[in-house]
């Protein structure tokens, strides 16, 4: 069943970049537009799926796995403290947060 699931994506996807080759430059504007709309709303629900103590990790500069502990959820960005492993505070998108299990 999953199998068919992908495979469906897959094929609505290869069907989408066919479609973006053949488009003028203001249809390329209007998908830019709906993408990044789509990104914005991804990362506020992925933030806000995160709460103060929640203990998570990231991949930071130079492909670095760096784990800390939520301090703050804002609108788009989580504060995580990340001293007691020998880091520093860092503002992080929450889509690039992962929970770590206790």
């Amino acid at each position: 069943m999953e199998v068919d699931i992908m495979q469906k994506y897959n094929n609505k996807r290869s069907e989408l970049i066919v479609a973006i080759h053949d488009m003028s430059s203001d249809d390329l504007e209007q998908i830019v537009e709906a993408v990044k709309l789509r990104r914005t709303y991804l990362h506020k629900v992925a933030t806000r799926s995160f709460t103060p103590g929640d203990q998570v990790q990231f991949t930071g500069k130079r492909g670095v796995k760096i784990s800390g502990i939520v301090m703050k959820v804002a609108k788009k960005y989580v504060s995580v403290d990340c001293t007691m492993y020998g880091g520093s505070m860092w503002k992080v998108p929450g889509s690039h947060l992962e929970r770590v299990a206790i």
